[in-house]
């Protein structure tokens, strides 16, 4: 890149790229500003003609410096630091050993000559490059593989096999269809084979799990950076023998000793990895390892070396603790080099880098450079101080190149540089110092501006320095609201459910019944008593998880012939129908309203949206145009915002809130705290800022004077947005244009609030944004009472928090915070009992006498807790001491480890919010949930921690709220008097009566159809031998004749059904069913097929049959049918009519089909349903 170029015109920098190229290191450099840092990596790593290794001082740099570096090459990467595991865990995320193990192969690929890394990554042993080169496997089309031995050895690999491949590091098989999500692609892979050779390979989604683009070839790493083999294994078996036969002291650590030396001589790796990680690889490899002639670049020496020392010394005092505990030893556990043996091998390689002359004192430098970089004001900040600068560098005689966003910024820079007098030109490849050269950044990419005085050349751009760049959106496949939602609610073994003709049972599995050498499946049910129902799978449909207030603890099993459960039926359809009056009013009442119809973008907010300095996820930019298009119709809009804990919810509102003062109307945001409404308040300061949008704040931060003021200021017109909590809800409070009126964390609102709300969204659009919201907010949505947006797309580099369940002692809390700590990364610690905290603060403070801890509570005086926060987040407190006030919203990047005292005494929903608080920046966080010692945890409680810890991916919201709506219950749905009917009946059945209730009120045709029945004769639903008819089984002489009419007309006769050689594994096989039986269109019935042949490979003709048949079904109740069956050559339609219905005859005849084989006379079928019925319907 030509900007590259400009550094080597310095003369002090050629001297330097020479002193690199001869390997006359260490030196050190000077004068080089943050902003220039990217571009200085790059072009001294291009000179020197060999890879670079780029250390800074923690992970937040380094991923702001890669986003940076990334202008400029594709070839860059970032090599995090993974986890010590010194401790058995049930289950821990591996995706750092992941993304580093993807890392060293691109290295060995010659994909990366540019790695950005931290000293603790520096410092790790990792896998030996022999290990990782035997240890990839190539899969390409064309190829023949041993399936069963690939399998195996990727499981020898570190792959986890399971029925689902839903993240990297995992594989399924289904035939000859292998799913396989290797750590070192973006995307999964669909291997088929056709017998033992590649067939095709694509990629595929996660979500939807289906196929969207063919490859060639994909590579399988390993997906475990501590791989045991077996005699590593060995060696670990003895090593811990010896251990436990040494022992002494606490009986659970010798038990645990044991386990693991018994695991080991099972062929089982030890959960406690890192205690034996000398025994596993002969070699002791590091980053550096990978790259013997790289030229090594350190930024902020005197930071590194700090950070050098800290982490030998945690590490040092965990092993140490580890060692007189009697569980390992010193050579066991050699997982790292120590700093002297790293300072060694950086000496002769290293190019420090500082502004000022100061380099830590890390090595005896052989040479001095000053290379003089200097930052440039960027546009954002003030476009006249921009301009301004631009004249004064040509007119000192530089060369100028600004980089704007897009094309349309590029004539809108021109135009404005022209006005003021600058001549400028598209860059053509050449830079003149009489004109500044215009260019385009491409949007996933990031410039920092600079100048280089001594090269003349000044590069300027309309990005914030430091704001990070923005990065390619992964592509996720499109996936219907409706199935998001549904697919969270799998049945498992033990679940109640219920069934909607017999009431609530307990879900026992699938079995297999066969009738009269008829193999079926069967969904087996019990209920009160010994009784039992067998449902066919192709009628799940009538089969739902129960969900009521109190779950299992209130529900009962409904006895089977009984009147109870009719009776609780009919007063929950009683009920459902009334409140489906009170919803279609509420329906026919918003679209008669007269709202304001906001005029489509124009180039300012183009402009407003360009700045936002991170890549939108798929998922936000969705969810802003949905937005958008309600905003630009006449009718107000009613917008429910899903998106997880950190998806950029804000961002999206902000764009909504800009179109809407754009039109010179007034944005209201509602907020649950005081705290939250202080930080949006901040944030909108920043986002706003250049642009004419004043912003103000109402709440307990504000004295009287003050409010009043901004209230007075606010019905005049002269405050654009006003943020607030509910003192904004107050009846002084008056807008004099209010459009948008925005409710952040909706579900924290009580009913006392409601009224005032309603009064403020009169006309107004309305956009309600949760990440864990209320089920029936959310199934209110689904059915259309609420529109609803869906973000379901982390950001890039957002990994999991990693949630860690204990039994509080003070061991534990030491290490939590000491682990945060050594990494410059701040603490949350919720005590939630103000009477306490001071103290519980008081023993923190005993424990770590160096670390600044604050407190924190919401008794606090407004300003005393304003300034607390502000601290906080400037970084003047290592830990605050909390109360649940940081639940809603709050968001402090550097704060990545919280702690929960008392875990068991909070909601699931509660607890993802409060985990939520951290993890929010591309570095690894954690949750310790404590238990307070011999506490007795009640069911739901302990349900709800292990709810918490299964949950761990982002995106896990909607599971969450779904989750807690079994364990808590439903509530009410418009009012205290359904949730009787709730319970009774289910949450799920109760909507699908309320769902026809107002279908029946708006009189849509197919609203007194609930279910089709389809039954021929001439489809078994089963396996077995080919049907045939024993007339000797006849009643009577009239049943005989009817079956050899059926048997005498040589018709074809079929099995549907799905074989269990197709699918074998019955969870998706029953899911399947489910799926089928719910499918309500043509269209999603052809989805669901296309995605089955997808997954499982080409269609068996018995599940085609099963298709038919529900394609049948569904154009029967599209057409207002109430059954379709067959006997014999006759065709007998059910329409609607007294009495149950009537038969549809011509002539007093039924119709007759003229066909024999099973799909001509499916065919058939269709084509009366579809046009010969609805054509003599008419006449």
């Amino acid at each position: 890149m030509d900007i590259l170029k400009r550094f080597g015109e310095d003369a002090e920098y050629a001297a330097l790229a020479e002193a690199v190229q001869k390997g006359s290191l260490p030196v050190l450099v000077n004068g080089l500003c943050e902003a220039a840092r990217c571009a200085f990596c790059c072009a001294l790593a291009s000179d020197a003609g060999r890879p670079a290794v780029v250390v800074v001082p923690d992970e937040k740099e380094a991923y702001r410096l890669y986003n940076g570096v990334a202008a400029y090459t594709g070839r860059a990467a970032v090599f995090p630091a993974r986890d010590f595991v010194f401790d058995a865990v049930s289950a821990r995320s591996r995706d750092f050993e992941q993304a580093r193990l993807g890392v060293l192969t691109r290295i060995l690929s010659g994909a990366c000559d540019l790695v950005i890394t931290v000293p603790d990554a520096l410092m790790q042993y990792t896998m030996p490059r022999s290990v990782l080169e035997s240890g990839t496997v190539r899969l390409a089309r064309g190829e023949r593989v041993d399936v069963a031995a690939l399998t195996a050895r990727l499981a020898a690999m570190g792959y986890t096999r399971c029925e689902l491949v839903e993240g990297a590091g995992q594989f399924s098989l289904r035939g000859g269809i292998l799913d396989v999500f290797s750590p070192g692609s973006a995307y999964p892979c669909r291997v088929d084979f056709f017998g033992d050779e590649i067939d095709l390979l694509g990629y595929f989604d996660t979500v939807s799990q289906r196929r969207y683009e063919n490859t060639t070839e994909y590579l399988c790493i390993p997906a475990d950076e501590v791989l045991f083999s077996a005699s590593a294994l060995e060696k670990t078996a003895q090593a811990a023998a010896g251990l436990a036969s040494r022992f002494q002291g606490d009986e659970k650590v010798l038990e645990s000793l044991r386990t693991e030396c018994a695991q080991a001589a099972d062929g089982i790796p030890p959960a406690a990895q890192d205690k034996y990680f000398s025994l596993v690889y002969d070699e002791k490899a590091t980053l550096l390892s990978y790259l013997d002639d790289c030229v090594v670049l350190l930024f902020e020496t005197s930071r590194i070396a700090e950070r050098i020392r800290a982490f030998s010394w945690q590490t040092h005092e965990t092993l140490e603790l580890l060692v007189e505990q009697g569980r390992t030893t010193y050579t066991l556990a050699g997982v790292m080099q120590e700093s002297d043996a790293l300072l060694a091998a950086l000496a002769g390689r290293s190019v420090a880098a500082d502004m000022f002359m100061q380099a830590g004192g890390m090595f005896s430098y052989r040479a001095q450079f000053t290379v003089q970089a200097n930052p440039t004001s960027p546009l954002t900040e003030n476009t006249a101080l921009f301009l301004d600068d631009a004249k004064d560098y040509l007119a000192a005689g530089r060369r100028v190149m600004l980089c704007v966003s897009s094309p349309r910024a590029m004539t809108a820079m021109e135009e404005k540089l022209r006005g003021a007098g600058v001549v400028a030109y598209p860059y053509d490849g050449t830079l003149r110092a009489d004109a500044v050269a215009l260019a385009v950044n491409d949007g996933s990419r990031s410039l920092n501006g600079f100048e280089l005085p001594r090269a003349g050349f000044v590069l300027m751009t309309d990005a914030e320095i430091g704001a990070g760049g923005k990065q390619k959106r992964v592509r996720a496949a499109k996936m219907k609201k409706s199935e998001r939602i549904s697919s969270y609610a799998d049945l498992s073994v033990g679940d109640l459910v219920v069934h909607a003709n017999h009431g609530i049972g307990r879900y026992v599995g699938l079995q297999t019944v066969t009738t009269e050498g008829v193999s079926r499946d069967y969904i087996k049910l019990q209920y009160a008593g010994s009784d039992c129902l067998y449902v066919p799978c192709n009628q799940l449909d009538l089969v739902s998880k129960y969900i009521g207030s109190g779950g299992e603890s209130v529900a009962k099993l409904s006895k089977m012939g009984s009147s109870e459960w009719q009776r609780a039926k009919a007063k929950a359809k009683s009920s459902a129908q009334g409140v489906a009056k009170e919803l279609i009013a509420l329906y026919a009442a918003r679209q008669r309203m007269q709202g304001h119809a906001f005029p489509p973008d124009d180039e300012l907010q183009e402009e407003f949206e360009a700045q936002f300095e991170y890549a939108e996820t798929d998922g936000q930019l969705e969810a802003v145009a949905e937005i958008k298009r309600d905003m630009e119709r006449a009718v107000p809009m009613d917008r429910l915002l899903c998106g997880d804990v950190g998806f950029g919810k804000t961002e999206v509102a902000l764009r909504a809130a800009f179109k809407c003062v754009s039109d010179g109307m007034q944005v209201a945001v509602l907020v649950p705290t005081t705290i939250l409404a202080w930080q949006h308040y901040q944030t909108m300061l920043s986002r706003f800022r250049g642009f004419p949008v004043k912003v103000e704040m109402l709440s307990r931060f504000r004295t009287k004077a003050e409010a009043d003021k901004i209230r007075k200021q606010l019905a005049a017109g002269e405050i654009d947005v006003l943020i607030g909590t509910h003192a904004m809800l107050s009846d002084s409070t008056v807008f004099k244009d209010l459009g948008l009126l925005v409710i952040d964390e909706e579900h924290r609102f009580g009913v006392r609030h409601k009224e005032k709300i309603k009064k403020l969204k009169t006309g107004v659009d309305v956009l309600s944004m949760s990440a864990t919201p209320i089920p029936r907010t959310l199934y209110f949505a689904m059915m259309g009472a609420r529109t609803m947006s869906l973000m379901e797309t982390p950001p890039k580099n957002r990994f999991p928090v990693e949630t860690i369940v204990r039994e509080y002692s003070p061991e534990t809390v030491k290490e939590a915070i000491e682990r945060e700590v050594s990494r410059e990364g701040q603490v949350f610690y919720l005590h939630n009992r103000v009477k306490t905290i001071h103290q519980t603060a008081e023993g923190l403070r005993a424990m770590f006498p160096n670390l600044r801890i604050g407190v924190g509570h919401g008794q606090m005086s407004e300003h005393a807790l304003e300034k607390l926060m502000s601290d906080f987040i400037g970084g003047k407190y290592d830990v605050l001491v909390c109360t649940t006030i940081i639940e809603s919203g709050l968001d402090i990047p550097n704060c990545n480890t919280i702690i929960i005292e008392g875990a068991d005494k909070f909601g699931l929903a509660q607890l993802y919010q409060l985990r939520g608080r951290a993890g929010r920046f591309t570095r690894r966080a954690y949750a310790w949930l404590l238990l307070h010692r011999h506490a007795a945890l009640v069911e739901s409680a302990r349900k709800r921690l292990g709810a918490i810890r299964q949950y761990n991916k982002p995106g896990a919201g909607f599971r969450i709220a779904t989750r807690d709506l079994q364990l808590r219950g439903c509530g009410n749905l418009l009012g205290a008097k359904q949730s009787g009917h709730i319970a009774g009946v289910g949450f799920d059945l109760y909507c699908a009566l309320l769902k026809r209730g107002i279908a029946l009120l708006r009189g849509e045709k197919t609203s007194g159809v609930l279910r089709a029945n389809v039954n021929f004769d001439f489809i078994h639903l089963g396996e077995g031998e080919k049907f045939s008819v024993d007339v000797s089984q006849a009643d009577n002489y009239f049943q005989e004749i009817r079956m050899r009419e059926i048997s005498g007309n040589n018709s074809e006769v079929v099995g549907a059904y799905i074989p269990e050689n197709y699918i074998p594994q019955t969870q998706l096989r029953i899911d399947l069913y489910r799926r089928l039986s719910m499918s309500s269109t043509k269209k999603e019935l052809d989805a669901l097929m296309f995605e089955t042949k997808d997954r499982f490979g080409p269609i068996p003709d018995p599940l085609k049959f099963c298709f038919y048949m529900e394609r049948i079904r569904i154009i029967a109740e599209t057409s207002g049918v109430l059954g379709v069956e067959t006997q014999g050559a006759q065709l007998k339609v059910l329409l609607p009519g007294p009495g149950g219905g009537e038969y549809f005859r011509l002539n007093g005849h039924f119709p007759i089909l003229t066909k024999r084989r099973a799909v001509a006379k499916l065919q058939e079928i269709e084509k009366f349903l579809t046009y010969t019925l609805p054509s003599i319907r008419k006449k």
